[in-house]
């Protein structure tokens, strides 16, 4: 809900945002898949 508001009021705080977010949960999951990916 605030991320919507946010999302109307300030735009370009919003795709800055959503990017970080993008971020934070992408990155992880490829560090995890690079030594599954090793292992076969």
């Amino acid at each position: 809900m605030i991320a919507i508001l946010i999302g109307i009021v300030l735009p370009e705080v919003a795709v800055a945002l959503y990017f970080g977010i993008a971020v934070y949960l992408v990155v992880p999951f490829r560090e995890v898949a690079r030594p599954a990916f090793r292992r076969s």
